[in-house]
């Protein structure tokens, strides 16, 4: 099942110079645990909601500190054709809860970890309606 199917296209996208105190109101608002971070039209990381408990454990001012500050730069993603379990073994394999989808250098969508478990369910065997045996391989 390729990713296009099941990634979130209405995605939060904040630019580097953004408070963590916006972004953090936007991400609640959202009900989102991410927000892109965009610079010059393309993709330039990505702020999570660790990242905002770190820098609220740091004790920083969330009012005058930038989201360039703690995004992360260094991005893993996918292309929207990629199948599902290639996202489940890279966010498996990295810890990460948010995979940002390109097409070419085009930010088309964001996969999360809620997303891989709404595929997953539906991945699922049942054994005669009584046991679930879960797709050991695929993570």
């Amino acid at each position: 099942m390729p990713i296009k199917d099941h990634m979130e296209t209405l995605l939060l996208e904040v630019g580097p110079d953004e408070t963590l105190f916006i972004a953090s109101r936007l991400l609640d608002a959202r009900r989102v645990g991410s927000a892109l971070v965009v610079e010059d039209g393309k993709l330039a990381g990505i702020l999570t909601e660790r990242d905002v408990v770190r820098a609220v454990a740091a004790d920083f001012d969330l009012e005058s500190t930038p989201v360039s500050d703690y995004m992360s730069r260094v991005l893993t993603t996918v292309a929207p054709g990629e199948d599902m379990t290639v996202a489940a073994k890279i966010m498996a394999g990295q810890r990460i809860r948010h995979l940002p989808v390109l097409e070419g250098e085009k930010l088309v969508g964001v996969i999360s970890i809620r997303d891989i478990v709404r595929w997953s369910m539906g991945e699922l065997e049942y054994d005669e309606g009584k046991h679930i045996r879960q797709l050991v391989d695929m993570v």
